[in-house]
């Protein structure tokens, strides 16, 4: 597993209105699908762990703000874009924002069934990216979301996020599963 970097950015709250948000969906799926297409899909997965290529991601899809909501914007409006057609792109985006962070395990594991991966060594490299992120850096960011963006041939990228709110900075920490082993 390659710690692929952070990046730090403002602490912002709020909402992105949800025209904007099916907007930058529609746009990153055909961002995807072009990769998808010419490149494969290790190529997306190679470019979402790095936090520079995924911040002008989200320039280019429309958030044009420099803040924490970059991540939960363009992985939310991906993940209703890309989940649904997952079976012709081979990739599928779980987990969330709070309380949907929870969920990923789950998700993985549904997955790794539908796709005969190894489920438990799937899980084992969310919540250990999850736990040397949240944990073992001790940098005072607490983690409140993590996507754990998934191939159907096992190859992943982890995209978690945490915030200080006494600095009003918010952290991004990627790591990636290089050529589509199962690295811990």
């Amino acid at each position: 597993m390659i710690n692929a970097g952070t990046i730090g950015m403002p602490l912002h709250f709020g909402r992105v209105p949800s025209f904007l948000t099916e907007r930058m969906g529609k746009m990153g799926n055909a961002i995807v699908e072009s990769i998808v297409e010419n490149y494969g899909k290790s190529e997306v997965l190679t470019r979402m762990s790095d936090p520079n290529w995924f911040q002008a991601l989200g320039a280019v899809m429309g958030m044009h703000w420099n803040s924490s909501g970059v991540t939960a914007t363009v992985l939310g409006s991906l993940q209703r874009q890309i989940n649904p057609r997952s079976k012709t792109l081979g990739l599928h985006i779980l987990g969330g924002k709070g309380k949907r962070m929870g969920w990923t395990t789950k998700q993985i594991n549904r997955v790794s069934d539908n796709h005969g991966l190894p489920g438990q060594e799937l899980v084992h490299a969310c919540n250990l990216t999850r736990r040397v992120d949240n944990n073992a850096v001790q940098d005072g960011y607490g983690l409140y979301q993590q996507y754990f963006i998934l191939s159907d041939e096992g190859e992943w990228t982890s995209i978690s996020q945490g915030m200080n709110r006494q600095t009003r900075r918010a952290r991004r920490y990627h790591w990636h599963s290089p050529y589509g082993r199962i690295v811990c």
